[in-house]
């Protein structure tokens, strides 16, 4: 399983939290497994009175990684599968309105929905459209993945989600009816064809039905998801409202995440000094000692995957020792499978710490040895 499915769960449960809707099912996120994270020096205390550098062999070649640890391990509850977006910032851009429609919903035309509130311009790189002035405006990484991105309570988002999707249960025979707004990085929809709004913008729409559950658009660059709640009306308004203004400053957004503008860039190994207990003693890090590794903090870091913007990233020569995964013991006690081994921890813990949905904790772990995976394990609230 790879960690996004982890920050796929991080990010429905720190939002449903926020707004009062509790946890997904079964409570805080537990640990998973298959390997790919990581984290920066200098987080969870690993300051230089911990730790020490690492010397690395120069012509040891390790065995080479033969494949991905699989979903098997029983460590991870269902709905934890997923690929995750590498982080890295894109700056291709495409707008679309996705509006999530009833089955039978007639066309929706120009409306009389703005009179009866106040509304206001939103705006995400140069996209523009007019909503509710009592919605909320968030940070996308906080769009809920099953039932659609909208919560019950109407939010704009803006911006990309870059937390991994989990599995999803089964979905009903229609969507929640939710109010709401997305505006994203997007590619342009397949056979999408050009459709005016009630304003004179002329965008491509993908199918010429609103009859669907969902409508894609695109706009100067942004993919724009629609809900439709109650009063369709409201939809409609802020359809036909869409507009582009360029140079217009992007609307400030609440529990912004902060993002490492390199993620991918290997930070220096460290040698751990002192004991270090994660995801609630599930795991425990030890000094390894003395003992010279096989396998190169580099080669790590290359197995561990795609790294998240998300995300901080740390590499750490350690004894490593988990709960699970475990056997069933003679006795009926759990016996776990990995206890005390030398090992290479990539070490994974979010960029912005203090806002829930913004990445995740998770180790990968390699054998220092051999060179094999362990494996990758992702879990919240951390560390």
């Amino acid at each position: 399983m790879e960690r996004t499915a982890r920050t796929g769960w991080l990010a429905l449960f720190a939002f449903t939290a926020a707004l009062g809707l509790g946890a997904p099912p079964g409570g805080a996120v537990p640990s998973s497994a298959s390997p790919e994270s990581a984290r920066a020096p200098g987080s969870v205390g690993l300051a230089p009175s911990r730790s020490v550098p690492v010397d690395e062999p120069a012509a040891l070649r390790p065995a080479a990684r033969t494949g991905q640890l699989t979903a098997g391990s029983g460590q991870k509850p269902a709905g934890w599968k997923g690929t995750r977006d590498s982080g890295t910032n894109r700056e291709e851009v495409s707008t679309t309105v996705v509006i999530g429609a009833s089955p039978n919903q007639a066309v929706l035309a120009g409306s009389k929905a703005k009179a009866s509130g106040a509304w206001r311009p939103v705006s995400y790189r140069g996209v523009q459209v007019d909503v509710p002035a009592g919605w909320p405006v968030v940070d996308g990484n906080h769009t809920l993945f099953c039932d659609g991105p909208f919560p019950p309570t109407p939010t704009i988002f803006l911006g990309p989600q870059l937390n991994g999707a989990p599995d999803c249960p089964s979905p009903g025979q229609q969507r929640p009816v939710r109010d709401g707004v997305w505006l994203q990085p997007g590619h342009r929809p397949a056979g999408a064809r050009p459709e005016e709004t009630t304003g004179g913008q002329t965008v491509l729409a993908q199918s010429a039905s609103w009859s669907g559950p969902v409508r894609l658009f695109w706009y100067h660059g942004l993919q724009v998801e629609l809900g439709i709640g109650a009063d369709p009306e409201v939809a409609a308004d802020i359809f036909n409202s869409v507009t582009y203004k360029p140079g217009t400053a992007n609307t400030a957004v609440g529990d912004a995440c902060r993002l490492s503008l390199h993620p991918g860039t290997r930070p220096a190994p460290v040698r751990l000094a002192h004991r270090l207990v994660l995801d609630r003693g599930g795991v425990v890090l030890t000094s390894p000692g003395p003992s010279q590794p096989a396998m190169s903090a580099r080669r790590a870091w290359a197995a561990s995957g795609p790294k998240s913007s998300l995300e901080t990233y740390e590499i750490i020569l350690a004894r490593y020792s988990a709960e699970l995964p475990a056997r069933l013991g003679p006795h009926g006690k759990l016996e776990p499978l990995d206890e005390n081994v030398f090992a290479w921890v990539v070490y994974a813990s979010p960029e912005t710490p203090g806002i829930s949905g913004c990445g995740g904790w998770g180790v990968d772990v390699f054998n220092a040895r051999t060179g094999g995976a362990i494996i990758s394990s992702g879990w919240s609230p951390g560390p």
